[in-house]
């Protein structure tokens, strides 16, 4: 004869081996999600990433470019910024590793990017408006 205290015990070991085997389960399936999911993130902020960091390269590139077909144009100090943003883009590594400093590279290269931007607008705006007072003198950079 079964006892009636061995019966709650079966119906007690059954209840907590499908809540073992449930979170088993549930873990390993929240796992793959996660995997999938931080692979697609990945893909879309690292393509992001990657054409912000492209332009950046380019436009200082172009800005290199310009200043070796019309030398003189551009202050010393401002091909050192220039170079100093290449070179701070090409720095910055094509994986993330774990204790890499990615953000902060990609910070200071917003930074400079923005800073030399801005001295480069102002002085574009300030040759437009000397050529406007004097329409005679040729726009230059």
């Amino acid at each position: 004869m079964v006892n009636s205290e061995d019966e709650w015990d079966q119906v007690i070991n059954i209840e907590e081996e499908f809540e073992k085997n449930g979170f088993r389960l549930g873990t390993n399936d929240g796992r793959k999600a996660g995997i999938l999911e931080g692979r697609e993130m990945g893909a879309e902020y690292g393509y992001d990433f990657g054409k912000e960091i492209g332009k950046y390269i380019g436009w200082g590139q172009a800005w290199l470019a310009f200043n070796k077909i019309y030398p003189n144009k551009l202050s010393p100090r401002m091909v050192k910024q220039l170079e100093q943003l290449v070179k701070l883009c090409q720095d910055i590594p094509e994986s993330n590793e774990e204790n890499s400093n990615v953000e902060d590279l990609v910070k200071s290269t917003r930074f400079k990017y923005r800073a030399i931007k801005a001295t480069l607008d102002s002085k574009q705006q300030s040759q437009a408006s000397k050529q406007l007072n004097n329409p005679t003198s040729a726009l230059s950079f």
